[in-house]
């Protein structure tokens, strides 16, 4: 019954529309969960946790939601990983590398860091499942659309009110 199981998340997974949506899940779960992680061990923590300052929502949202995505799936998911497979062969060094880059360049708090620490991992990893099927332009745009989605996932829950209210 186990391999049973195990074959079905396999077929579900084949289907590229329902691992993309499984990906965005995922990456907003594992954010949620370090976030409430984070909020146990060191209560009212996540109200400093920084980030980059606005003028306005709409250059928050151009920025984030628009231009970061694109911006960071270039320098910290396309050029590392693709330079580690062709130069080094190695799928492991690939994620890990870029997950650091990604990591680090959110450098506004640690708590910060640890946030987006998971995010960078399915990133590289869905990368290079994607680059191995599809290549790199394919694996460029999925994971700028997964960056854009979870940054506008952000983007409203920080303005929900102030968008509906007068």
């Amino acid at each position: 019954m186990n391999n049973e199981y195990i074959g079905h998340i396999k077929r579900l997974l084949k289907n590229k529309y329902t691992l993309f949506f499984t990906v965005i899940i995922i990456d907003l779960l594992l954010s949620v969960l370090a976030s409430f992680i984070i909020e146990r061990c060191f209560p009212n923590s996540l109200e400093n946790i920084g980030g980059m300052d606005f003028s306005s929502p709409g250059e928050e949202f151009f920025i984030a939601v628009l231009f970061a995505p694109l911006f960071e799936t270039l320098l910290f998911q396309a050029l590392p990983i693709y330079l580690i497979l062709k130069y080094l062969k190695s799928a492991v060094l690939a994620i890990i590398f870029s997950t650091l880059l990604f990591t680090l360049q959110h450098n506004y708090s640690w708590i910060y860091m640890i946030v987006v620490f998971p995010s960078g991992i399915i990133y590289a990893s869905y990368y290079i499942y994607i680059f191995k099927r599809k290549g790199n332009r394919f694996a460029f745009l999925l994971i700028c659309s997964v960056h854009a989605i979870y940054n506008l996932v952000a983007f409203l829950m920080i303005h929900t009110d102030s968008l509906f209210s007068n």
